[in-house]
Order: structure tokens, then sequence, then C-alpha cells
């Protein structure tokens, strides 16, 4: 599958008493922790806002729209910020295709009983859908 282009969060994997670990729709999530939303900043919201560019150039753009005021805040305390398609740009990320399979780069580096972690973690898809980092991603139109 192409990567290259938009992507919007569709599922999270959440744990539930009932069933353990299951996919749930973003919007079902975000109204199962509305009180808590409320009270932190970034919950489960602002996974409704964000959008997930796969570049050509092997770079993952995560975007988000501003909150009212955030650019001049920054500007005003002399932060760089780096605007695409009239949103912020959160963070900056890789990906790579190996083999016919695309790899997300996750930035995770260590150990595990003595074995070293790869940053890589493969993008599986999943219908119409790719899958990485416990989020499911739909192509944002």
């Amino acid at each position: 599958m192409n990567l290259v282009g938009k992507w919007k969060v569709k599922e999270l994997l959440q744990f539930s008493l009932e069933n353990g670990m299951e996919w749930k729709p973003v919007d079902e999530v975000i109204a199962a922790n509305a009180d808590e939303d409320e009270e932190e900043e970034g919950g489960f919201n602002a996974y409704r806002d964000t959008i997930t560019s796969f570049n050509e150039d092997g770079t993952v753009d995560t975007l988000a729209k501003a909150p009212e005021g955030y650019l001049e805040a920054a500007q005003a305390n002399g932060e760089e910020v780096t605007l695409r398609d009239g949103m912020v740009v959160i963070s900056t990320n890789s990906w790579k295709t190996e083999d016919g399979k695309n790899y997300y780069n996750t930035g995770i580096q260590g150990e595990v009983l003595g074995e070293e972690v790869s940053p890589w973690q493969e993008i599986v898809e999943v219908g119409d859908m790719i899958e990485f980092s416990m989020v499911r991603y739909a192509r944002a139109e």
C-alpha cells in the first residue's frame, strides 16, 4: 500500500473489562472519556483533530489544529512554529519501506531482556486502514 498522503485516526485499541483489548471508534472513545478529557489538555479529543501525513521523502508529520491564541503566544515567546496546510506540525518522524513492508520509526530505543529493541514498527494494513502504535488510521478526505 502506498502510504503517501494524509491519514486520520479512525480507531483506538482500548481495554474493556468485558472484552479485554478491543478496537473502538475514536468518537466512541472520546464520548466515553468526556469527563476526563475536559480536565486533561490533549486528551482523547486530540485524536479527532490530528492528521498524520506520510511524505514521499520518508518523513511523517503529525499535524494539529492550533488552539486559539497558540500562534500568537508562540511568536511572543520566540518559538518557531511550522505550519502545513493551516495546521501546526507537532512532531516529525520517519517511515520506510523494506522488503515490501512499511515501517514507522517509533523512536523507542533500549533493551528488553538483554536484546536491543528496534525503533521500527511494522505498519499493518487492515482493510482500507493502516495500524501502528495502537491506532488505526483511514485516509483523510
